[in-house]
């Protein structure tokens, strides 16, 4: 849960979102490499925004993790998201529409061991994971509090929607 002192000098950073500026960070740094893997540590995390996954990522949550969205960011300069994450490249997230063509993201993995949660607070028009014109997913092993945005449509994690 530490967090580098180069992540801490953003502008956007603050107590409320600390950890979505972090983990996009390393998303930017995974995606410039052409992938790679993020482990997510033992501990609860407080989400403000959006974690944008490139191509020919893993993440795994580690037994005890727990991703909860908090809707808000502190007035650091930008609206809060209501989702925890997106299978788009970071690269791509602030150009409107960008995600929504076919060309997404592909070759993605979301992890859980042990108790995992994602929880998106049921934040309202939200969902935990935004899966959308993207190839070879998986998703597994972990609990989900609000449900996933699967093309725009609700999908519970046993349903067979990719």
């Amino acid at each position: 849960k530490s967090i580098p002192s180069e992540i801490k000098k953003y502008s956007n950073y603050n107590k409320y979102t600390k950890y979505t500026v972090a983990f996009n960070y390393y998303m930017k740094q995974l995606e410039k490499a052409g992938g790679g893997k993020f482990i997510i540590k033992k501990g609860t995390y407080e989400m403000s925004n959006s974690v944008y996954i490139p191509s020919n990522v893993q993440v795994v949550l580690k037994n005890g993790v727990v991703l909860k969205n908090i809707y808000q960011t502190g007035g650091a300069g930008y609206p809060p998201s209501n989702n925890v994450f997106s299978l788009c490249p970071p690269s791509k997230s602030k150009i409107k529409g960008s995600c929504k063509k076919v060309s997404g993201a592909k070759n993605i993995s979301i992890t859980g061991k042990g108790n995992a949660t994602i929880d998106n607070n049921f934040v309202e028009g939200g969902g935990t994971i935004v899966i959308s014109h993207n190839k070879n997913v998986k998703v597994s092993g972990h609990r989900c509090v609000s449900p996933l945005l699967f093309n725009g449509n609700m999908c519970g994690m046993r349903s067979k929607c990719f």
